[in-house]
């Protein structure tokens, strides 16, 4: 029997996380983790901040590209 690898080649790049406190968040894995704020997209419903290590990819590769990326969420009330 043949195994079948459906996501061959995939990668798992980012992880997305709900908050309570963005704030609170940002520095906890800023001063914990050594992270940088990437990008923050702020929509109708949610705030998202995408961070990274400092280290982690050349800034021309797209944002949902890179690797090690943490996206934090927060919903609005």
């Amino acid at each position: 029997m043949a195994f079948r690898q459906p996501t061959k080649g995939f990668d798992f790049n980012h992880v997305g996380f709900r908050v309570a406190d963005l704030d609170k968040s940002i520095d906890f894995y800023s001063d914990k983790f050594a992270m940088k704020e990437l990008s923050r997209m702020d929509l109708d419903t949610v705030t998202i901040v995408l961070l990274r290590y400092a280290d982690s990819a050349d800034p021309s590769v797209p944002v949902l590209a890179r690797e090690g990326v943490l996206e934090l969420v927060l919903a609005k009330v």
